[in-house]
């Protein structure tokens, strides 16, 4: 290679760095309307779940105690997993 390839290689490098001052506040608000965005879907998510039935419920595996975590994680805690599937710890 020669000395202009490699000069042309890391230029944009250097270019990333003049111009990317200005990006890292738009990244920090991106990043934090995610946030928000997620907490309301979370919020509106296990107030759908409030609003089943006990029968309703336990039909799809869950309990009135673990709908936040399902809401939150999509399935159910290790230990609520085995007391929904029927195993029992003697």
């Amino acid at each position: 290679m020669s000395g202009s390839t490699v000069e042309a290689q890391a230029m944009p490098a250097t270019d990333l760095g003049t111009d990317a001052w200005h990006t890292a506040p738009m990244r920090a608000i991106r990043l934090w309307i995610g946030r928000i965005t997620s907490a309301q879907r979370l919020r509106h998510d296990v107030r759908a779940l409030r609003g089943l039935d006990d029968r309703m419920l336990t039909d799809i595996g869950l309990t009135r105690d673990s709908l936040e975590y399902a809401a939150r994680y999509g399935h159910l805690p290790e230990a609520g997993r085995r007391f929904a599937a029927g195993y029992r710890h003697d």
